[in-house]
């Protein structure tokens, strides 16, 4: 089954408006740059690239390991969400579509970036409406918000937060999920089934990703008062969703450092979870390189991919 003619796609008409996505890009760079600019107006740069310099390489190896480790789960998550939509792609072929989808952040952020290519991908291999793939990378990344929000609900019971009482922020959450989960129910019924399973599968994703983090504060020998760090990379990652800069830099590091006051934590030590973290994600999807070069598709075969 190949695409009908009347299902275009919005991302991939956006090959013809290159005005629009190299504007796209040097706004996206502007915005990085800004933001680059405000956390060290707030940090000593010499102070965190100290912190730099003095990491433990084990635990930075551990971290890339524990980081690696939430991509293949997220591999089988995408595979429930899509399955939903008639895609049955095997645990191989679906790993080489989520790292090819890294690479594409990379190389193409001022375009269609990682998801935009997957879609085009399954759409020209399956012939699945990009509706339907759409909303099933959408839903996934809501389950993946709902994880964050289901740790930072655990965390709050032990981080003092001003704001808002740990039982007000369960209440909201609890609330939030009944909603939620009577929208799925209600507009996207083919993806009600498994909910526990794949939400389950969120909140794995969720903790490797604190693990990952984890072993970077420990590169720094943090072995004490971790939880602070990890409530404020788990809420800017609330913010890097909206992908506002160049393939996320800047964005962690200025919700972060700007958190610190808020949680008492160093500054420094922020930016540098949050920049370590940035480059863990760059290295995880190296593996993607190779079947760029080689022009694979996620089936196994040559695939032209989108024009960048």
């Amino acid at each position: 089954m190949r695409p009908t003619e009347d299902d275009t796609s919005p991302i991939g008409n956006e090959k013809d408006r290159p005005l629009l996505r190299y504007g796209k890009l040097l706004l996206k760079a502007a915005v990085t740059a800004l933001l680059v600019w405000l956390v060290f107006r707030k940090v000593d740069f010499r102070e965190t690239a100290r912190i730099f310099s003095e990491s433990r390489p084990g635990w930075l190896l551990a971290a890339l390991a524990v980081y690696f480790s939430s991509l293949l789960l997220s591999t089988h998550r995408s595979m429930l969400f899509l399955s939903d939509v008639g895609i049955r792609l095997d645990y191989p072929s679906n790993l080489r579509l989520y790292l090819l989808g890294g690479v594409y952040n990379i190389v193409l952020p001022g375009g269609i970036g990682g998801d935009g290519y997957k879609i085009l991908v399954l759409n020209r291999s399956s012939g699945t409406p990009y509706r339907d793939i759409l909303t099933a990378f959408l839903l996934e990344r809501v389950s993946g918000l709902w994880a964050i929000g289901f740790w930072l609900v655990a965390m709050g019971f032990f981080v003092p937060l001003p704001f808002i009482g740990p039982w007000q922020l369960a209440l909201a959450f609890v609330a939030g999920t009944a909603i939620y989960r009577y929208a799925v129910k209600r507009f996207f019924p083919r993806h009600a089934d498994r909910w526990v399973h794949r939400h389950a599968a969120s909140i794995g994703v969720q903790g490797l990703v604190m693990g990952s983090v984890s072993c970077l504060l420990l590169s720094q020998g943090l072995w004490e008062g971790q939880l602070p760090y990890l409530f404020a990379f788990q809420s800017s990652t609330v913010l890097s969703v909206l992908n506002i800069g160049l393939s996320g830099l800047g964005v962690r590091e200025f919700a972060m450092s700007y958190a610190s006051d808020v949680l008492k934590t160093s500054a420094s030590l922020s930016v540098f979870a949050a920049s370590s973290f940035w480059l863990l994600s760059l290295v995880a999807v190296v593996p993607g390189l190779y079947f760029l070069y080689r022009g694979d598709s996620a089936f196994g075969h040559r695939d032209e991919g989108p024009v960048p």
